[in-house]
């Protein structure tokens, strides 16, 4: 089932920070940041970064849009693909909320993920299976905030931890910065985005949604799936390219999850000023949440 259901939006990112830990107190840990913040890019992601014992990581798969912020540490709680509710909240005085997180695990360390909705985000389509308390009421991603300077997330298994960000504006700058030349990597320059007033949209996205196959490997073992993906969307409706940006999948998989894109006419284009169709970038990102 759906907990925001679908949403309208444009791309996914992950952030990556790096943290000292300094000493426990009644609410739990506070964690100031270390070292220099780096971007990096791939082929088709970025990722914003500051490595240390704990790490606070931000990855981006598109020009706007949802991003994945992910927590890495020996203290986090350790899991393989599992969905669990805590409580989130950004900010200095920013009042938590429960949000689905994501535990798994990474080079022996814990690791907590969770989405965060930035402007003009891509079609999300959120999912849960055996559904465990507390998965209906609440949020699937965090709204972005305005203030990004602190991190506060705990509940459950785990141990409260405040992350001391600071200031943001540069470092999500260069990040800007960096998804602009990724976009343009992809044969979308500034240029060619600026024409679209309106992005494609996919019509009678539940039915084809439905259609859409998660990797099998991921059902049988019962693990989390996030996938990104992006899809080149022509004058008439119809998909010219479809690429699963991650996770990495044989060709098989793929399939499962492109197939139902590329069939038929299945958008309405993207239209620029004058409203007159023309070439966008389809950005899509499908999560299935599994809670045990």
């Amino acid at each position: 089932m759906s907990g925001m259901g679908l949403k309208a939006g444009l791309a996914l990112l992950a952030v990556s920070t790096a943290i000292n830990a300094a000493p426990a107190t009644a609410e739990g840990r506070t964690l100031a940041p270390a070292g220099e913040w780096q971007v990096e890019r791939s082929d088709e992601s970025c990722r914003l970064r500051r490595d240390t014992a704990v790490a606070f990581s931000l990855y981006a798969y598109g020009p706007d849009g949802y991003s994945l912020a992910v927590l890495n540490g020996a203290s986090l709680p350790r899991n393989s693909g599992r969905a669990r509710v805590r409580e989130v909240a950004f900010g200095v005085e920013g009042a938590p909320e429960e949000v689905i997180v994501v535990d798994n695990s990474s080079g022996g360390e814990g690791m907590v993920s969770f989405h965060l909705l930035g402007a003009n985000p891509a079609l999300s389509y959120f999912r849960g299976w055996e559904v465990l308390g507390g998965f209906e009421t609440s949020q699937p991603a965090v709204p972005q905030p305005s203030d990004m300077s602190v991190l506060r997330i705990g509940g459950g298994e785990m141990e409260p931890i405040t992350l001391l960000l600071g200031d943001m504006a540069e470092p999500m700058a260069d990040l800007d910065d960096c998804k602009a030349a990724l976009t343009e990597s992809w044969g979308y320059d500034e240029d060619m985005l600026g024409q679209v007033a309106e992005p494609p949209v996919l019509e009678n996205r539940a039915n084809i949604i439905n259609k859409m196959k998660m990797p099998e490997a991921a059902v049988m073992n019962h693990v989390t799936m996030i996938a990104q993906m992006r899809v080149a969307v022509d004058e008439n409706g119809a998909a010219s390219d479809c690429t699963v940006q991650y996770p990495s999948l044989s060709t098989r998989a793929q399939r499962g999850l492109c197939g139902p894109l590329l069939q038929g006419q299945p958008f309405a284009p993207a239209r620029n000023a004058l409203g007159q169709a023309v070439p966008g970038l389809f950005r899509m990102q499908y999560t299935y949440f599994i809670f045990n």
